[in-house]
């Protein structure tokens, strides 16, 4: 968990830039008008944050976003100076997909999102309840760590299922569609970064988009992108540390991920614009 001192400083730290925040995020939703992109990707990896960001509903001075709570429904975020402008959530529980991700295929299909944000985050998804030793995965004679090797892989192929699902319906797509990999957490993994980049672009991840890119080559557009939306260790519910976020990736560091995701989805912006 993040402890009050920790909550203080991320304070601190966004009140002292404000200023630049401000004029970030302002920038971004003026950029977002007339727009309507998807959020999507497994549970737990931070879809409702990023989304909340994007439309202008997060606080850095209020919000504590650690607590992870569960999407049982699709949720809208609206821009509050346009009220056209649309980002959807969609909830990425497996167990809850077949529902909640029936229509949205179809939509990307019909050409009705503008761009994709799939979030993803090297199998880092939080653990939805309880303890990690009450996980199906867990096995007690292997320990803890065993655990965790066992769950990031797990959380690693459920984020391939998802590529998986929505990649035919990418390829539909009549009218030019962005498509960004968000993968979170980054202050959990940064010490392996080239290899979460490598697993992206040139892994199964990787392979799985170049296949849609080949089938639209000009009409599908890609970018990964590695951030962290929160700075904290890897805890379950009840507050046992799975793993620690690494030291020395501090808040200016990942406000700056953030504000470059924004640069980076206004590019792809201005390409999906042009006649």
């Amino acid at each position: 968990m993040v402890g009050w001192k920790d909550a203080a400083e991320i304070g601190k730290w966004a009140w002292d830039n404000r200023a630049g925040l401000k004029q970030a995020w302002g920038a971004f939703q003026r950029w977002l008008r007339r727009s309507r992109v998807l959020v999507i990707g497994a549970g737990g990896t931070g879809k409702s944050t990023l989304a909340r960001m994007l439309a202008g509903q997060f606080d850095w001075l209020r919000d504590s976003p650690w607590h992870y709570a569960e999407d049982v429904g699709t949720t809208r975020f609206r821009l509050k100076a346009d009220p056209a402008a649309e980002i959807v959530v969609v909830p990425g529980q497996e167990h809850r997909r077949h529902t909640s991700w029936s229509g949205v295929g179809k939509d990307i299909a019909a050409g009705h999102y503008h761009g994709v944000i799939l979030v993803s985050a090297f199998g880092y998804h939080s653990v939805d309840r309880g303890s990690y030793k009450h996980h199906r995965l867990y096995d007690a004679d292997r320990g803890k760590d065993a655990f965790l090797r066992t769950y990031l892989e797990a959380g690693r192929q459920d984020e391939i299922g998802c590529l998986k699902h929505l990649s035919p319906f990418i390829k539909e797509c009549p009218r030019r569609l962005w498509l960004v990999s968000a993968i979170t957490k980054q202050d959990l993994w940064r010490t392996d970064e080239s290899g979460v980049e490598a697993w992206y672009r040139e892994g199964e991840y990787g392979k799985l988009i170049g296949d849609v890119a080949r089938a639209g080559p000009k009409t599908f557009r890609h970018e990964p992108h590695l951030l962290s939306l929160v700075i904290g260790n890897f805890v379950t519910p009840n507050g046992e540390t799975l793993a620690k976020n690494v030291q020395g990736y501090d808040h200016r560091a990942q406000i700056e991920s953030v504000r470059r995701l924004f640069e980076i989805i206004d590019g792809l912006r201005q390409w999906g614009s042009e006649k």
